[in-house]
């Protein structure tokens, strides 16, 4: 409420339609619905490297990543995705969608560290990924030198579905141990799988 409260009634009100206008696009056509919107209207910084991928292009390499789903999962729970340069989410997002097509939820298969140098573009990936239920981080920052001024784990990645197996605790602990030792402050940095 304390946040809330600095808003006006009418800011409030246009920021539920938003949500829901998003909610509702993510719903209606699979893909990276916000990033599509801030393409179209010609938000990126061509100075920076801005160019948010198509979802095309990304459910594509998606699925060439994942191959045969199944095959994914004979000697693991669950896999991991880093992303970089994430923009908006659609490599993640399309990572989801494969699995879903494939009957796996991603909020118990799949695991994303998703990252990148501007605030709105990781801001927009944390939403999506958030309504999309995809466990993992949004980490804002540089990944070329391991910046990582914030970092948003989704509500998904607080809910505990995927499941560590007992058999792999000391490769987690060394796992952990180094994340510590390069003082990454990702405290689920439990990595049985690299896409």
């Amino acid at each position: 409420m304390r946040i809330v409260g600095r808003y006006e009634k009418t800011d409030i009100s246009r920021m539920a339609q938003l949500l829901a206008h998003v909610t509702n696009g993510l719903d209606e056509t699979p893909g990276d619905f916000l990033g599509r919107v801030f393409m179209q209207l010609e938000l990126g910084d061509k100075y920076r490297g801005q160019f948010f991928t198509p979802w095309n292009i990304g459910l594509m390499m998606a699925r060439m990543q994942l191959g045969n789903v199944e095959d994914n999962f004979r000697d693991k729970p669950f896999i991991t995705l880093s992303e970089p340069a994430c923009g908006a989410g659609c490599m993640a997002l399309a990572f989801a969608f494969v699995l879903r097509e494939a009957g796996y939820s991603p909020h118990r298969y799949l695991w994303v560290s998703a990252q990148d140098i501007d605030p709105l573009a990781a801001g927009m990936a944390y939403i999506q990924l958030s309504l999309s239920g995809v466990p993992g981080e949004v980490v804002i920052g540089n990944s070329l030198n391991d910046e990582r001024r914030r970092i948003l784990h989704t509500p998904a990645h607080y809910m505990g579905e995927l499941e560590f197996p007992a058999a792999d605790e000391n490769e987690c602990s060394r796992c952990m141990k180094a994340h510590t030792e390069q003082k990454a402050t990702n405290h689920c940095g439990l990595f049985f799988s690299h896409i």
